[in-house]
């Protein structure tokens, strides 16, 4: 009996490390596309992304495909994707939904679509995220000076477990971009805006923004969005 209890113990350690290795090898595969239209050309490509939006949430492989507009800035957008794995992204990348997209928008940009793909480093969402098309979402680019990448890490991941904890807070994650691996993303959803603005005088923010200030190479590049019409949510 003993030697079963052992066999047994055996096989699930096993199988743990097997179904981590598969996750480590196939992690899921995230983007960011920063979208710049010409100002007279905001409208036709507010048009453009809600509907490769509601198109590309019927690929294979989607998790989450989100389009969202900034705030202060009418003719630049921004696309959140969460794909089941790199070769799914790939794939979608070849799709004629997405070659599409890239043939009718190349007249009206501004500048090249600017993309990062990357994988989550850290979660903070809260346990009732549902899917949702309303809210602020932030997207902020950190770029660390690569010399002081191990050191920027942690503080950057404490930073998002103590987010997770404000209110109003509905997803709050970091990735990282490949293969540049100095650069992240925090990617975040307010409920409101005067929950994002408490974030920002939280005493835990101010303190990470002066930590972090020593680490970073370029301006902290914080965006605000709101949802277009008609994409998905950003988290599911």
């Amino acid at each position: 009996m003993a030697h079963r209890r052992w066999f047994l113990a055996f096989l699930v350690l096993v199988l743990v490390g097997l179904a981590g290795e598969s996750w480590a090898q196939n992690p899921q595969q995230y983007a960011v596309i920063y979208v710049e239209f010409q100002p007279g050309d905001a409208s036709r490509g507010n048009q453009l992304l809600n509907s490769l939006a509601f198109d590309s949430l019927k690929s294979p492989g989607v998790v989450n495909f989100s389009a969202a507009r900034q705030i202060d800035r009418a003719n630049k957008f921004v696309l959140v994707e969460r794909w089941e794995s790199a070769a799914a992204y790939q794939a979608y990348k070849a799709s004629s939904t997405w070659t599409a997209f890239v043939e009718a928008s190349a007249p009206l940009l501004a500048a090249p679509l600017d993309e990062r793909p990357g994988t989550l480093l850290a979660n903070g969402d809260t346990p009732d995220t549902k899917p949702q098309a309303n809210g602020v979402v932030v997207v902020t680019h950190l770029d660390i000076i690569p010399v002081f990448a191990d050191q920027a890490k942690p503080v950057l991941i404490d930073f998002v477990a103590d987010s997770a904890e404000d209110k109003g807070v509905k997803v709050f994650k970091m990735i990282s971009w490949d293969p540049t691996t100095n650069h992240f993303q925090l990617i975040e959803v307010f409920q409101t805006l005067s929950a994002f603005n408490a974030h920002i005088s939280a005493e835990h923010t101010i303190s990470f923004r002066k930590a972090i200030q020593a680490f970073i190479g370029a301006p902290y590049d914080e965006r605000l969005y709101y949802y277009t019409s008609h994409s998905g949510p950003i988290e599911k």
